[in-house]
């Protein structure tokens, strides 16, 4: 009599979306035959993924055959898998020993969450002014992303020089940088 093995299935029970989610698949055949892992990752009957996967043999040209492969039984065979939207997933495996007997299934749950949105951006309001007024131009007043480098210029108007600049990171001539 053939025994069918058994198979434990591992791996994380939350992740987000998109992420890619190791699982692990490892079964266990009482006749220690050699085994393999049958996984429905839409959790129907029909199998997408086959571990490990089979291999193409060709014995003429033009004659080829995908030839089953198989691992030692207590062999732990790994997949990645990842889910395009929210929800509580379920994915479903099973074992196949080399004589053809099956473990049942094996059904994992998965909770699978959106990532969080990107905060909105902060933004300051950037005043330039020259005093008093008419005296000049300065350029760099606008709203800025915080940690916006702004560099300000100033201009005087003929008859008056720039003195000072305040609340400026660093200061160069005529050359105000902030850090917003």
């Amino acid at each position: 009599a053939n025994n069918p093995p058994s198979l434990t299935v591992g791996g994380p029970n939350t992740g987000m979306v998109n992420d890619s989610l190791s699982f692990s698949f490892r079964g266990t055949d009482p006749d220690s035959d050699r085994i393999r892992y049958h996984i429905s990752w839409d959790n129907n009957t029909s199998v997408e993924e086959v571990l490990p996967p089979s291999t193409e043999q060709c014995w003429f040209p033009g004659i080829c055959f995908n030839v089953p492969q198989y691992v030692n039984s207590g062999t732990t065979r790994s997949s990645i898998y990842s889910w395009s939207s929210a929800g509580t997933k379920r994915f479903r495996a099973r074992a196949q020993d080399s004589r053809g007997a099956y473990s049942p299934w094996v059904i994992k749950t998965v909770t699978i969450g959106e990532p969080e949105p990107e905060p909105e951006p902060v933004t300051y309001q950037l005043n330039v002014l020259t005093l008093p007024s008419g005296s000049g131009s300065a350029t760099g007043a606008g709203a800025y992303n915080e940690g916006t480098l702004v560099t300000s210029i100033a201009t005087a108007n003929p008859g008056f020089t720039l003195l000072s600049w305040s609340q400026c990171d660093s200061v160069t001539g005529t050359t105000c940088r902030v850090t917003m």
